[in-house]
């Protein structure tokens, strides 16, 4: 039985690297860079007097994606620890199991509330500010 579920996985991964071997990925590597590829070129019409500015360097996308999975770890924990403190409010507040529900909901429905207005604020204002101003207020009131 184990040697089956090995040899299938073994073919599935074989599978999959010929897949991934066939895929076009840019693969020129940033020290085979072109000469001209970082530097900046005068804008058109202005007889190369004023030289344009390169773009920005673009973010790892790494890190970008431990970011959001940061981001999303904590908003998770946030809703655990209310779930963790629904026997306490149902201690101080008598509350029965119905109850108990509908805090549960009100609080998701907030929570889903503001990640909609987040959504459409960093549509005005940018992803990153609002990213950030998000990440500072949900870690200032947990």
């Amino acid at each position: 039985m184990l040697s089956s579920v090995r040899s299938a996985y073994s073919s599935a991964l074989e599978y999959l690297r010929t897949q991934i071997a066939d895929l076009p990925f840019h693969t020129k590597s940033r020290d085979t860079l072109s000469s001209t590829e970082n530097q900046s070129f005068p804008a058109v019409g202005t007889g190369g007097a004023a030289p344009v500015v390169p773009a920005k360097r673009a973010t790892h996308p790494n890190l970008i994606l431990a970011t959001c999975c940061t981001s999303l770890l904590i908003v998770g924990m946030d809703v655990t620890i209310v779930n963790v403190a629904l026997p306490a409010i149902q201690k101080d507040f008598h509350a029965h199991l119905a109850g108990l529900q509908w805090i549960l909901d009100a609080y998701t429905l907030v929570v889903a509330s503001f990640l909609m207005l987040a959504g459409s604020i960093s549509d005005r204002f940018g992803r990153r500010r609002v990213f950030q101003i998000g990440l500072a207020l949900i870690s200032y009131c947990t």
